[in-house]
């Protein structure tokens, strides 16, 4: 959480400038500061989950919002019927 709060005030700005979508921006800090809680040095929660492929599945995912940043921001249509 402090990583997020220290970081994103300062960084946002310069994402802004670049073109990027703030709301991706979010998005792809949230899932950077899992992988660093996940991961070492940190590794605050390597002990519950104690599995290579949750960090396998968080890098493929930080691959996907790279190359497709438009999936971050993306929501399915809903209709009145589906409810």
């Amino acid at each position: 959480m402090s990583t997020i709060l220290i970081s994103v005030p300062v960084l946002l700005p310069f994402v802004g400038a670049l073109g990027y979508d703030a709301l991706w921006f979010g998005v792809f800090v949230t899932v950077i500061s899992t992988i660093g809680l996940v991961g070492p040095p940190v590794g605050l929660t390597v002990f519950a989950i104690q599995s290579l492929p949750f960090v396998v599945a968080d890098f493929a995912l930080v691959a996907l919002l790279v190359l497709l940043p438009e999936s971050a921001v993306w929501l399915p249509p809903v209709s009145v019927s589906d409810r």
